[in-house]
């Protein structure tokens, strides 16, 4: 959650797989400036959209204290959900890469909280710690993973995904068997099909998982998807 403007305490999503922070224009149209002549791309997913930027005068996460934070006027939800976007507790805003590149950030599901460091702030010391090489694209962070049966792929690591997605070219390599087929509709109304699958090991750098649930999109799925 974070405090800003008149508006009050409002949700946020964190995602390191957006490469701009945003909020929708509905609210920064409330608590922002927008910068007219200013656009700028956000990148959703695989998507380039155009929106207008604007400036959030001043907001607050528990101690955190930002000022003049640029935002791209969309609501990415919309983008993605469309249903979900329309109920009441939706988050206002995203915040990506263009603010989490500024610190090293740790997710805690456990504990739910999220830790913002300095950049420089010493790693994480535990035997148990793993380091997963990464890459950054248009503030974006890029990983390969690898799974038995398929070439290594490069993978968005999206922190806001509700699910792993691999590429079907990947599945097929692989000769994933769907434990079912489910139907998916796009924002724009396109239809389509999804394996859903589980994965006997995923592995990135030297860190390896085991059992993981993940779709993939059916050959013949529309070109949108």
């Amino acid at each position: 959650d974070a405090i800003f403007g008149k508006a009050g305490s409002q949700r946020f999503v964190i995602d390191a797989g957006l490469n701009l922070c945003t909020m929708t224009p509905r609210n920064a149209q409330l608590t922002a400036t927008p910068t007219a002549t200013v656009q700028t791309n956000i990148t959703v997913n695989d998507r380039a959209t155009k929106a207008t930027q604007a400036q959030v005068p001043q907001i607050k996460f528990n101690s955190l204290k930002l000022e003049n934070l640029p935002v791209g006027m969309i609501d990415v939800l919309a983008l993605l959900s469309p249903v979900t976007a329309r109920r009441p507790d939706a988050p206002v805003g995203w915040l990506g890469g263009s603010l989490l590149s500024a610190f090293q950030v740790t997710l805690d599901y456990d504990a739910r909280y999220v830790l913002l460091d300095k950049p420089d702030a010493p790693l994480p010391r535990d035997k148990t710690a793993i380091r997963v090489p990464i890459d950054v694209q248009d503030n974006r962070v890029m990983m390969s993973l690898s799974i038995p049966g398929a070439r290594p792929f490069p993978a968005l690591f999206s922190t806001s995904a509700p699910v792993t997605v691999i590429p079907t070219r990947v599945a097929l390599q692989a000769k994933l068997k769907p434990l079912e087929m489910l139907s998916v509709t796009q924002a724009g109304g396109k239809t389509g099909k999804v394996g859903r699958v589980l994965l006997p090991k995923l592995s990135a750098g030297r860190a390896t998982l085991e059992a993981i649930n993940a779709v993939y999109f059916a050959p013949d799925a529309p070109p949108e998807f």
